[in-house]
């Protein structure tokens, strides 16, 4: 994962979110998933705007993976998960929210 130099306007917040973003990639790595990187995430890394808020972060994956995602989550006491019915998997941890979106 590339480096982000970039900071929101909730900086704190945002940093949480890398963290949990981190464990997650953990996770993916395990699995062979490489999820691909969209929404606010992906829209402040290229413009650099710093007056935007980021308060959750969106990747893509091929939906097979979804059910792999959910047994990591299951053995994790401190992460969540909540199965959309639009094609999304969205994982928590307290109030830290990362989708997985099916390509």
């Amino acid at each position: 994962m590339e480096e982000i130099k970039y900071q929101p306007q909730n900086k704190k917040y945002f940093l949480k979110l890398l963290s949990f973003a981190k464990e997650l990639f953990k996770i993916c790595n395990e699995i062979k998933l490489k999820p691909v990187v969209y929404g606010s995430v992906a829209y402040a890394f290229y413009t650099k705007d710093n007056k935007i808020d980021i308060n959750d972060i969106d990747l893509l994956v091929p939906k097979i993976y979804f059910q792999k995602l959910i047994d990591k989550v299951n053995e994790n006491k401190k992460l969540r998960y909540e199965e959309t019915g639009y094609n999304s998997l969205k994982i928590f941890e307290g109030d830290a929210k990362i989708s997985f979106d099916a390509m």
